[in-house]
């Protein structure tokens, strides 16, 4: 299924945060996200994570994906920016 324009877009807000599905222009945000990523503080913390084949390209197939599982019904992503 392609899909040519966002049809999940359930937004919450708060004072100070959104809660949305991503969007293809937030690559950049969240690229910048996991390049500042503090190293493993306990067990449970994951590693970095290599972001160099994360291309823009790469995030949109990512965001598109997320759009047809919920038009599946199957799972919803959602993710939390600041405003």
């Amino acid at each position: 299924m392609i899909l040519k324009e966002e049809k999940f877009n359930i937004v919450s807000e708060t004072e100070r945060l959104v809660m949305r599905p991503l969007r293809e222009e937030d690559y950049k945000q969240w690229l910048e996200g996991f390049h500042n990523k503090l190293p493993s503080q306990n067990k449970y913390d994951d590693d970095k994570t290599d972001m160099s084949e994360w291309t823009q390209e790469a995030f949109n197939d990512v965001v598109q994906k997320h759009q047809e599982l919920a038009i599946k019904d199957e799972v919803y992503v959602f993710s939390l920016f600041r405003k």
